[in-house]
């Protein structure tokens, strides 16, 4: 995804730079070189080069610059470490005003110093420099800086922070969000599941089902949807299920504000997934598709480790369904962990699609394939 930013890296530079004793023509076209090659052992090597001569030239005004870009693809390439120095040289120098803008530079060192060394004073200092970000375009440097913060916080358990973070780095990303869909979605999600998680927030299950709906419009707008759309579409509708389960088992779901929200969100995916079946098979010609029901409701058992552990959760089971009725089940999305899939999987074993055929007098219509998806919420209660 990053690749389909318009950002300039010193695969440009050559056209600008004022070469001096020190920043040597062919450390510089061996960096772009090693650049586009992508090979990592001689980008870092033409990296730490070309940072070391950039910073043995201050007066040089591509100095600060070329620090940065070399600050930069060390840290993208596992050596944040190597990066410091020669970030931290780039946030010396003056301001241009052109790239890379203070913000940026703050930004990167605090970045490779957090990544070096994840402490308290390394992370406050990662947390401020970005929420000096909010006036500043999403770039390579801002997606790696707030996912890996927040993801951080996610596997650490400490929902609080990547609750802060995630919506932060949502609404960093939200101007690119065509562009940086996944990314966006990602950090969307992660606001929403880490209230859920940090603060049982009912709002959080509302967060979720708005965002089930974007994506879902998205699919029309866009002319079907892409494979990371589908992806993050199925996990926020497991995600929503996992939440209305664990809101059943507490006796929290009698809001009405949640339901009704979440039913309306539900009718609306429904109505264009309707929508959009009718107008395909207006457009060829066919005739529509007979009803049918599965032959029996899937009634998975609750895995004992989870009731031990007094776990909730959710898994969406995609369906694709044969003219004769036989089911194939796929797993399109399981949360809050793969705990519950067996039992899903399981509970689909011995069933298959029931046709119903046209009463007389009723309309024709004819058995055709097709694919849809079936949740499943695990609670104790």
């Amino acid at each position: 995804m990053l690749k389909r930013f318009i950002y300039v890296f010193a695969v440009c530079l050559m056209w600008t730079l004022q070469v001096s004793a020190q920043i040597k023509t062919e450390t510089v076209l061996r960096y772009n070189a090693a650049v586009d090659a992508g090979d990592r052992n001689d980008l870092i090597d033409a990296a730490s080069d070309l940072a070391r001569e950039a910073m043995a030239s201050p007066e040089n005004e591509q100095a600060a610059l070329l620090a940065y870009e070399a600050a930069w693809k060390l840290c993208q390439n596992g050596e944040c470490q190597k990066a410091i120095r020669p970030a931290r040289f780039a946030v010396d120098q003056p301001s241009t005003g052109a790239h890379p803008v203070r913000a940026d530079r703050e930004l990167l060192l605090a970045y490779a110093d957090w990544k070096s060394r994840p402490g308290r004073e390394n992370r406050e200092a990662l947390d401020a420099a970005l929420n000096n970000m909010s006036d500043v375009s999403a770039s390579p440097l801002s997606v790696s800086a707030f996912q890996g913060r927040y993801v951080y916080d996610l596997e650490k358990n400490d929902f609080s922070r990547s609750e802060a973070t995630a919506r932060a780095a949502a609404a960093h990303f939200y101007p690119l969000r065509e562009t940086l869909g996944a990314i966006w979605a990602d950090a969307e999600l992660a606001t929403h599941v880490s209230s859920f998680n940090g603060r049982s927030d009912p709002d959080a299950m509302i967060g979720v089902a708005q965002l089930t709906v974007y994506l879902d419009r998205q699919s029309y707008v866009v002319g079907g949807a892409p494979p990371w759309m589908m992806e993050r579409f199925y996990r926020s509708i497991a995600w929503r299920h996992a939440m209305a389960a664990y809101f059943t088992s507490v006796d929290e779901a009698e809001d009405e504000r949640i339901y009704a929200e979440k039913i309306s969100s539900d009718a609306e995916v429904s109505a264009n997934l309707k929508a959009g079946l009718t107008l395909a098979l207006a457009e060829h010609g066919e005739l529509p598709r007979c009803g049918g029901a599965l032959s029996s409701a899937p009634k998975p058992r609750f895995p004992s480790i989870a009731a031990v552990r007094g776990n909730y959760g959710s898994v969406l089971l995609g369906l694709d369904v044969a003219v004769s009725g036989a089911i194939t089940p796929s797993v399109k999305a399981s949360v809050p962990s793969e705990r519950f899939e067996a039992a899903a999987l399981k509970s689909i074993e011995d069933i298959v699609w029931e046709w119903e055929d046209p009463a007389p007098g009723q309309p024709a219509c004819q058995r055709m394939s097709f694919k849809t998806i079936l949740p499943f919420s695990f609670t104790l209660r």
